[in-house]
């Protein structure tokens, strides 16, 4: 995933100085190449736009290839060296020109080079130095994405949750929790003071931090299950850039699965990530732009809103899929593992399907330290799930004081009518299944069903889609025409 720009339509190829990206600066001169002779051959200039953008593609997994050639002789020191000295003019020039947004400040060529060429140079050193090296090159890229204040406050927390526990590490469940909550609520609070003083520096430490916090609790609860590691393993699993934004591993899976990290190749998957993230990106492009939320209010009849309510929830997807595509592609360049995160999403047949592939990790997170204590599938199933939806709707609360500081009660709406829906829908579809339950006829061919599964899903899906985006912005007054639509009350 690239950022060609997300507020654009895709009636033009924009020009190389408008993208931060290194590697799309140097392949947009070609695709505009090909737009204006595919217009001089005849087509018009919106079927001309779109050729290049799915030539994209091609051209990145062509890069993407000779980066993973190169990479294969990283044991010859002197590559090693003219790797790691790529790497370092990468980073300097996207430090130069940085791109707003985490996810298009992460997902863009010319970080996925960057990680190539240092993940390869580092991949024959130590251990211990392989450890060191993630986490300052993951510090550099928070402190370039937040700011070297919001990092300062959101890891003094943590750092500050984790010698609490060490000088501790027998006290009682209740004693640990009052103190960590203690902690945590005073970073929340040193963020949103920092959000009263410097504004959206801010909003980025609250936006870290909510992730962040998320990650410390796993490692809280995991480290009292018994799993180890020393201080720079917390730092590698806190901080690992691919994760910052909108990732929720968990300590001791991070740990198992990165065991000996950056030493683990798999330069297949590395490729498939890539063009896999590059294939949605081109796919993401076609859509107009005009395809958003607003549009969706102003769609007229009701034909015209549920194929809009659909639309957005598809382009959504698809821009997620490109972003975590790109961003597993970048981790695995370091030789790291993590989960898929926004994977599979328009492929989902059924509630639970769709949680698992919308933010996978986080659902796997609440499964994990929620759902699973409380009973899981045991006992109290359905006080279990709205357990679970009540958790993550606090935790998208935490935003609101800083999305609408004047009217944060009316940005709670959305939130609790988003958990409320889900929560719902998801007990009623596991009861379902749990009783065997189908509404189709046995003769009914498996192609319909499996289309029609995947339709209701995308319905569903279009709940988080569109509900979570009316907590930001200036649409919220908007939010209770939009029910009402969308019960096709209006």
């Amino acid at each position: 995933m690239t950022s060609l720009g997300c507020c654009g339509t895709p009636a033009r190829v924009p020009d190389p100085g408008e993208s931060p990206d290194a590697l799309l600066r140097l392949v947009l001169p070609l695709l505009a190449w090909v737009a204006a002779h595919c217009q001089r051959a005849g087509l018009s200039e919106r079927v001309a736009s779109i050729v290049p953008a799915l030539g994209y593609p091609v051209v990145y997994a062509v890069v993407v290839a000779v980066l993973i050639v190169v990479r294969r002789g990283a044991a010859d020191r002197r590559l090693a060296a003219m790797l790691a000295g790529l790497a370092g003019g990468f980073a300097i020039w996207i430090a130069l020109h940085p791109a707003s947004g985490a996810e298009f400040a992460l997902a863009r060529g010319d970080h996925l080079l960057a990680a190539g060429c240092g993940g390869a140079a580092i991949r024959r050193l130590p251990a211990a130095v392989r450890l060191r090296v993630l986490v300052v090159v993951s510090v550099g890229v928070l402190v370039l994405l937040a700011g070297p204040v919001a990092v300062a406050i959101v890891f003094a927390g943590m750092a500050g949750g984790v010698v609490a526990h060490r000088l501790d590490p027998t006290a009682s469940p209740s004693r640990t929790l009052l103190v960590q909550a203690s902690l945590m609520g005073a970073t929340e609070l040193g963020c949103y003071l920092a959000w009263g003083r410097y504004g959206t520096l801010g909003i980025a430490a609250q936006g870290l931090f909510a992730f962040m916090l998320l990650r410390h609790v796993s490692w809280v609860v995991d480290v009292r299950r018994g799993a180890q590691g020393s201080f720079l393993d917390y730092c590698c699993f806190q901080l690992f850039y691919p994760c910052c934004y909108g990732a929720t591993e968990r300590f001791a899976d991070f740990r198992a699965r990165n065991a000996d990290p950056g030493a683990f190749v798999d330069e297949r998957g590395l490729f498939r990530a890539a063009f896999r993230g590059a294939v949605y990106s081109g796919i993401w492009l076609v859509f107009p732009a005009s395809i958003d939320l607003a549009s969706l209010l102003t769609a007229p009849g009701r034909l015209a809103f549920a194929a809009t309510y659909l639309l957005v929830f598809v382009r959504s997807a698809i821009f997620l899929m490109a972003v975590w595509s790109t961003l597993e592609a970048i981790a695995l360049c370091w030789g790291m593992r993590i989960h898929p995160n926004f994977a599979g999403i328009l492929a989902a047949r059924s509630p639970s399907q769709f949680w698992y592939a919308w933010r996978g990790t986080m659902t796997r997170w609440l499964v994990e330290y929620v759902y699973i204590p409380l009973g899981g599938n045991r006992a109290h199933q359905v006080r279990n799930v709205f357990a679970v939806f009540a958790v993550s709707a606090a935790w998208h609360a935490m935003g609101v004081p800083f999305l609408q500081p004047t009217r944060p009660l009316a940005a709670l709406a959305p939130i609790g009518a988003w958990a409320l829906v889900n929560a719902v829908v998801l007990s009623v579809a596991l009861a379902w299944r749990g009783r065997g339950w189908t509404l189709w006829p046995p003769m009914t061919p498996a192609l319909v069903r499996t289309n029609a599964a995947r339709l209701g899903t995308w319905v569903f899906g279009g709940v988080t889609a569109t509900f979570l985006a009316f907590q930001s912005g200036d649409l919220l007054d908007r939010f209770p025409d939009f029910l009402t639509r969308l019960a096709g009350l209006h």
